[in-house]
């Protein structure tokens, strides 16, 4: 995992805590793991992108 990712996957998981903590359903799980990782599939997209 590359220095520019590491910071939004760690946002992340915090933002997936906070939403299991606010609503405690699945719901809110599925869709948070959904946000993740499409997240991390743009993030290590652009990373890539951008490699000399």
């Amino acid at each position: 995992m590359s220095l520019i990712s590491f910071p939004f996957f760690i946002i992340s998981l915090i933002w997936i805590i906070v939403l299991l903590f606010k609503h405690k359903c699945l719901n809110a799980f599925l869709i948070a793991v959904f946000l993740l990782s499409s997240l991390m599939l743009v993030v290590s997209f652009i990373t890539f992108w951008n490699m000399p």
